[in-house]
């Protein structure tokens, strides 16, 4: 690409730039994001990532598959990314709790809080099974 291709892609990115945090809420833009602050923690060197880190990205992924990340986002903290009502829901992520909670419960919680979708007790079922493949691995 030449240079001067290569400046309009630039001015044409900064401008949706601009033009979408004019737009969006603080809570959407990618910087504010669960996903992009693990990035960021990686890149900094923080301690490894744990089994407790692998199921909440997981559960977050799962919860976001068929429907809008909005439902979910709006309850994030801006500065963790973190969506507390889910974090508690899922036993802030810790396997052992998580395995010994029924599934149905687990569901359950998640449609009260009208953050399920149609494949909640599929997803639910998927990330017991996972949890137990983590522990193994």
């Amino acid at each position: 690409m030449n240079k001067e291709k290569l400046s309009n892609v630039c001015k044409c990115v900064e401008s949706m730039d601009k033009y979408l945090r004019g737009k969006l809420q603080n809570y959407q833009l990618w910087e504010n994001t669960y996903i992009c602050k693990q990035i960021d923690r990686r890149k900094k060197g923080v301690k490894p990532f744990t089994i407790v880190d692998y199921i909440h990205a997981m559960v977050y992924s799962m919860l976001s598959s068929a429907s809008a990340w909005e439902r979910l986002a709006k309850d994030a903290d801006p500065v963790t990314g973190k969506i507390t009502k889910i974090d508690t829901v899922f036993k802030k992520y810790e396997p052992d709790k998580l395995l010994k909670t029924a599934p149905e419960n687990l569901a359950q919680s998640v449609i009260e809080l009208k953050c399920g979708n149609e494949h909640i007790y599929k997803q639910i079922e998927a990330i017991r099974y996972n949890i137990k493949l983590l522990q193994r691995i």
